[in-house]
This record gives structure tokens, sequence and C-alpha cells, in this order.
């Protein structure tokens, strides 16, 4: 507990020395307009809707002025930043991405001093942006091994239910797509994925369940272990091929399929090990624990810091410029996907 304290007053302190020096380039909302206004004329979109570069614009506004045809341009509109109204927050965001700060919302609404609800949507819109950016191929996760960080409830999380619970919802809804597809005759020649191992709680569950039909009740009370973790390890092991469904919530165990189908039926790349470590580390040390509904976000926010190669300085300014507005629901609609990304460090 002492070390744990000891390391968030480190944690605040760094993110405190940080805003000071960010604050020291950009001290205001209208510093920070002028920054973008910068960054956008090194890119040559100051330009008037005439065609001409010929314009003026005042220190500290959003809009400039074409010289020729008198027209006002807000050159915010049609970028990420058109309807931020604290500027130097959403900046001062992007500056701790860019230097490897990761901080909670409550601890930057602190540090900038502004509205949660601010630094929340600063924080995790710009997670977003990055998130957009994963690629196809990036390392695919399923989700369970995050299972320790994720206890807090969203609005996609079942009734009465434990945070984890929407986990294994979102897994039951990918085993359901899997199994449509299979059936449709669809996704055959997909390339595809094959877990290398289970983990050890999936393998005490497969080592429990034989021919003899067992529920999830039975392996409740075999384990001493929540529903939830139980139910988890049982989609594994239902797309894994190695367990069968039965009438009345039951489960036998099913003998290997052929390599050509069994190819087919796994649909996860294992990560490596280090990897997943690290992000529930990082996720516990700056977040303590999420919704999976965010889940995403985080990840993102933990690949921005740990890759300086893609996330070099000014990367993510020139994203925002390209992004469209952010509608106003985007955040509170956002849901992670069935299967969340990680590109490798």
């Amino acid at each position: 507990m002492v070390e744990r304290r000891a390391n968030t007053r480190n944690k605040y302190r760094k993110a405190r020395t940080a805003w000071k020096l960010f604050a020291r380039k950009v001290p205001s909302d209208d510093a920070a307009s002028d920054r973008i206004y910068e960054a956008l004329q090194h890119v040559g979109r100051t330009i008037c809707a005439c065609g001409s570069t010929n314009v003026k614009r005042s220190e500290g506004s959003r809009f400039f002025i074409c010289r020729d045809c008198k027209f006002k341009t807000y050159f915010t509109v049609g970028t990420a930043f058109e309807d931020a109204a604290r500027l130097q927050a959403w900046l001062g965001a992007i500056y701790f991405a860019e230097h490897n700060i990761a901080i909670s919302a409550l601890g930057y609404s602190k540090i900038a001093k502004v509205a949660f609800a601010t630094a929340r949507n600063c924080l995790l819109k710009a997670a977003m942006i990055v998130a957009s950016t994963i690629s196809e191929s990036a390392t695919v996760i399923i989700g369970n091994e995050l299972l320790p960080i994720i206890f807090r409830r969203s609005r996609e999380t079942p009734k009465r239910s434990h945070p984890q619970a929407e986990q294994t919802a979102r897994e039951k809804e990918l085993s359901e797509n899997y199994k449509q597809e299979s059936e449709d005759g669809e996704g055959i020649d997909q390339p595809a994925y094959s877990l290398s191992s289970l983990n050890p709680l999936q393998q005490q569950i497969l080592d429990l369940i034989s021919d003899k039909p067992t529920s999830v009740d039975d392996l409740c009370v075999l384990t001493s272990l929540p529903a939830g973790l139980i139910g988890s390890a049982i989609v594994i092991l239902s797309l894994e091929g190695l367990i069968q469904d039965m009438p009345g919530g039951r489960y036998v165990k099913t003998m290997p399929k052929s390599p050509a189908v069994n190819a087919n039926v796994g649909w996860i790349t294992t990560p490596p090990p280090e990897l997943i470590k690290a992000a529930i580390e990082f996720i516990r040390q700056h977040f303590q624990g999420v919704s999976r509904k965010c889940l995403q976000l985080y990840l993102a926010t933990f690949w921005c810091c740990i890759d300086k190669v893609s996330w070099k300085e000014g990367a993510l300014i020139s994203l925002f410029l390209e992004q469209p507005p952010f509608g106003r629901n985007a955040l509170a609609n956002y849901v992670s996907p069935l299967l969340l990304r990680l590109p490798p460090s």
C-alpha cells in the first residue's frame, strides 16, 4: 500500500511537471488556437473557399479572413477540434501522449483545471483516434486475458452482473457469429487464427469435462470459481472445438477435429505474454481498472505510450486535423469491438 501511494505521488508529480512545461509553450486557449493554425499552415490548409491563400488572422482567433473575397473561415471546422471549447486542454492531452504521460481523467482534470467531463473527452477521444489507426493485421486479443482489470460497469454491462460479465457476453456474441458463418459456409477461406495453448483456467475446465454432460453450475462447485470466469473458459473451449454444447446447458468433451476443419475453428492469435502483462500493468498503474466498453481505448493509449516510432511528435495532432468532427454522442456510443487489437511494440 505504501509503495502504491509512493508510485501514485511520483506519477502525478511527473504529470504536473509535464503540464508546467506544456503551459509555458501554450499558456491559454488563444495560444492553443495559434498552434492549431500554425499546424494547418504547415500542411497548406489555410486557404479560403475561393481558392485564395491571401488571408489574414488576428492572434488568438479561430478564424481567418480572405483579403480577396472578405470571407471569414473558421479553421477548426471540419476537424476534431470543431466543437472543442478548451483548446489548451485538448492540446495538452496530445502533448501528454507524445511525451509518454498516461493519466486518469480525474487526475488530468485537476492538473489542467478543467471539468472532469472535458478531461475525459480529451483523453478518450484522443485514444479513439489512435485506435482507429490500428491495422487489421495487429495482434488479436480475446479479452479474457484482461479480466483482472475489468471491474468498472458501463451501459453495456448486463443488469445486476459483475462488470466482467460484459466480456463474457461479447465472447458469446462472437461465438454465435462464428457459428452462423460456419453454417452458411462463409469465412472458410479466410486467414485462420489458432490458440497455441490454453491458459491454466481453460485447461482446468477442460480437464473437468468428460463424455458425461457437465453444467456450469457443476463446474462452479468443483472449482469454487464464479460463473463469469467459467463462462469465459467455456466460450474459448467451444470455439476451439474441444467441447460440445448439449441440451440443458451442459457440455461434453469432443474428439479433435481434422486439421483442415480445426484450422478454421480457432480465431485468436495468442499475443506475447509479456505484451499482455505490460498492458495489464500499465492500465493498473495509471487507471486502476476499466470497463469492457472502453477497453480498446485504453489498449490504444498503451500502444501510443510505448511505440514512439509510430507516435512520434506531431503524428497525433496531424490525425486530429484530418479527423472529421466527433458526433455529440460519439464517446457515449463507443463500444470496444468484439476482437480487441494491440499492435506489437
